[in-house]
């Protein structure tokens, strides 16, 4: 199967769903049953962009600042290079380089991106230091100021 596939995107976000079932993990999508009909409404739409949007989520879940253990972490990448051949650490690396590009640009003009620089900023499994976590706090907070002004300026408000 190749990474990035309509199929691999699939398999990957049943891989997340099952390691949760399996282990009784709550805490994380504790709405399951809905997670599973989410899943498969993405799947029988056959839209690559709304099954990889669900895999961002996925990943953001195994990285973020939740209930996960680093063991439980692990377990999942270690299952999605088993299952996927995905390199056990594809995750960290994409998320790094994703602050390290963040940081060289010094503003993110989108919210998704957003989202994400908060979810690597608040990380206590990536391994970035607090200095650069500070660095990357500002940039988010330069970011969102420029987009409530944006949108001000869009909508004719004051500031």
């Amino acid at each position: 199967m190749e990474i990035n596939s309509f199929e691999y995107y699939c398999e990957r976000a049943k891989l997340f769903l099952s390691y949760l079932d399996e282990n009784n993990i709550v805490t994380i999508l504790s709405y399951r049953s809905e997670a599973w009909v989410d899943l498969n409404v993405r799947i029988n739409s056959g839209s690559k962009r709304r099954i990889k949007n669900l895999n961002d989520i996925i990943d953001n879940l195994i990285i973020g600042n939740n209930p996960l253990s680093f063991d439980q972490r692990f377990a999942i990448l270690e299952m999605f290079q088993t299952n996927l051949n995905e390199r056990k650490d594809a995750l960290i690396k994409k998320k790094v380089d994703l602050f390290k590009k963040i940081v060289s640009n010094g503003i993110i003009t989108s919210n998704i991106v957003i989202n994400d620089a908060i979810v690597i900023q608040n990380s206590f499994f990536l391994p970035i230091c607090e200095s650069d976590k500070n660095v990357l706090k500002e940039i988010i907070h330069k970011s969102m100021l420029n987009r409530l002004d944006d949108f001000r300026a869009k909508h004719g408000l004051e500031r």
